[in-house]
């Protein structure tokens, strides 16, 4: 005797077929199973990697996630994934897609599923500027000098890093100015300015003091006609520039007049200059090296000259075997006469605009280069 029944199971039509022999107390089963058609596996059509794109910081780690997707677009689970980096040298990754920065760069990082491959694009940046420290921590400058700021930057755990970008800016432009690439200062007139570097968000601020010059003219020393000044050229005055030193004096004429200024000392080679005071700049107006035209050294200035102000420059030299011209210190006496000099205040002196007026904030072409750099008469 036979029975035959069926089921559904899991989409197959599973048939059963008893055979059963009664007797004798004893059975025989057999048991067939026929399957009646099945489906094949779903292929994976794409394979979606997330995020598709990440920055991971140098030592740090990004974990993606990769989903095999059919052709509808619906995700299959339970498939093997095997991850991979087109670059090992910029970033790792690990069989759990868990991505590892190295060296910045630009990097693949892919997963593959039954030879479907899907990617992202990793940017390995480097660490980030955690501090930022300005040198000299109390930078000094006098006015129309440059000094050149630096900074020390640091990461995490202290680590000293270069190649950043770093903007450089001054509080106070009326004070002291900066280039903003090269942290080049230039000193503009007595005071203090915060200093600012700032790179990658982080910033430092050093308190920056700009002091007089030794060389603006507001310095100078009123002189009055027919009373000797006694000086001394030393290494603490205004530099010229050729590696002698000056100092400064100071006077007006009211209208056009006469005058007469000598210079002597038994120490070095006197010489002598005279510059009108502009609003705006220095123009020369004379200068000479040796008394009267006649070889010595002491200097002497005569002529005529129109209202306004000028300046005297005392100034002298010595001279090497190979003419060479070297710095001269030492004693010297100024004398200035002419019948409209009177003893004048600093205030009146220099009331102009700009009221403070240096060698080195004029025109250059009448006064830096004129002042810088002499070419003496002998």
């Amino acid at each position: 005797m036979s029975i035959l029944s069926s089921y559904e199971t899991e989409r197959r039509t599973v048939r059963v077929v008893t055979s059963r022999r009664l007797g004798w107390r004893s059975a025989a089963l057999g048991l067939l199973i026929v399957a009646c058609g099945g489906d094949d596996p779903v292929a994976v059509a794409t394979v979606s990697v997330t995020p598709s794109s990440a920055t991971v910081i140098v030592s740090e780690t990004s974990q993606l996630a990769a989903s095999a997707l059919d052709a509808t677009g619906g995700v299959i689970t339970g498939r093997k994934v095997t991850w991979s980096t087109s670059n090992a040298s910029a970033a790792t990754v690990s069989a759990a897609g868990l991505v590892t920065g190295v060296t910045p760069g630009g990097v693949t990082i892919s997963a593959t599923v039954e030879g479907m491959v899907g990617s992202a694009a990793i940017t390995v940046a480097p660490p980030p500027v955690a501090t930022v420290v300005i040198t000299p921590t109390t930078p000094r400058v006098v006015e129309t000098d440059t000094l050149r700021l630096r900074t020390v930057l640091t990461v995490a755990g202290g680590t000293v890093v270069t190649g950043r970008t770093v903007v450089w800016s001054s509080a106070s432009p009326a004070t002291a100015t900066i280039n903003s690439v090269t942290g080049l200062v230039t000193g503009v007139s007595p005071g203090t300015t915060a200093i600012t570097a700032t790179s990658e968000g982080r910033s430092a601020t050093a308190t920056l003091t700009v002091t007089q010059s030794l060389c603006n003219i507001a310095l100078a020393k009123p002189i009055v006609s027919g009373v000797p000044q006694i000086g001394a050229l030393a290494a603490t005055d205004c530099n010229f520039g050729d590696g002698t030193y000056l100092d400064l004096y100071s006077f007006t004429l009211p209208a056009q007049s006469t005058l007469d200024v000598t210079m002597k000392s038994r120490l070095f080679d006197a010489y002598l200059y005279i510059y009108k005071v502009n609003p705006t700049e220095l123009v020369k107006v004379g200068e000479n090296d040796d008394e009267a035209g006649v070889a010595g050294t002491d200097a002497r200035l005569t002529g005529s000259l129109g209202a306004g102000s000028y300046l005297i420059v005392a100034n002298g030299f010595t001279e090497s075997a190979t003419n060479t011209v070297l710095a001269a210190f030492g004693a010297y006496t100024v004398t200035f006469t002419s019948p409209y000099t009177a003893p004048l205040s600093a205030a009146r002196m220099f009331n102009l605009t700009p009221s403070a007026i240096t060698f080195d904030r004029v025109a250059p072409e009448q006064a830096r280069v004129i002042l810088r750099g002499l070419r003496r008469q002998r």
